[in-house]
């Protein structure tokens, strides 16, 4: 699960604007260049301008923000 996040938080960011050249510049020097070279979490850093994955995007991701105690 822990995978997801990032994932989901990346993800969030295209949803608004799928098409931001600078983005995808961004996620293409992060994640892809890079390959294996560094760790995940430290690719997430460098693509989200150093914060932390949002846990509230995973939430979103599988719906679980709408659920309600």
């Amino acid at each position: 699960m822990w995978a997801d996040l990032p994932v989901a938080d990346v993800a969030e960011e295209f949803t608004h604007n799928p098409l931001d050249r600078a983005k995808g510049s961004r996620l293409v020097e992060a994640f892809y260049a890079s390959g294996s070279s560094r760790d995940a979490a430290d690719n997430f850093k460098l693509f989200s301008g150093g914060r932390d994955p949002d846990p509230r995007a995973l939430l979103r991701h599988f719906g679980w923000d709408k659920l309600t105690p």
